[in-house]
């Protein structure tokens, strides 16, 4: 069994894709930053949407600031992060930043 570490950066609401490597059960482990609420801006309703070939697999809480999902992956799988919102305060350029850890093993 192969061993697989990796760190993603993303920022503003958007997709980040990642196609694995090989077969394994691979952990995505992200951590969002959010934007606050100024002058009356309201509160961020970021929605993060992980999808395995293009059907959903995990559909967190609007506003949450993580999420953490394992999938089963064949070799070539495409999984995307999605980040989604329809807030005014979610909008601005890099309002919304995201960490995700994608590993295998234990």
């Amino acid at each position: 069994m192969s061993t697989f570490n990796l760190n993603q950066s993303f920022a503003g609401l958007g997709t980040l894709n990642f196609v694995a490597p090989f077969a394994s059960v691979f952990s995505f482990d992200g951590k969002i930053s959010l934007p606050t609420i100024v002058n009356g801006g309201g509160a961020s309703s970021c929605l993060m949407t992980v999808n395995k070939n293009s059907s959903p697999v995990y559909t967190g809480i609007a506003g949450a600031e993580g999420f953490k999902v394992d999938i089963n992956c064949a070799s070539g799988d495409s999984i995307d992060m999605v980040l989604s919102s329809g807030a005014a305060v979610d909008q601005g350029i890099n309002a919304i930043k995201m960490v995700v850890a994608i590993s295998t093993g234990v």
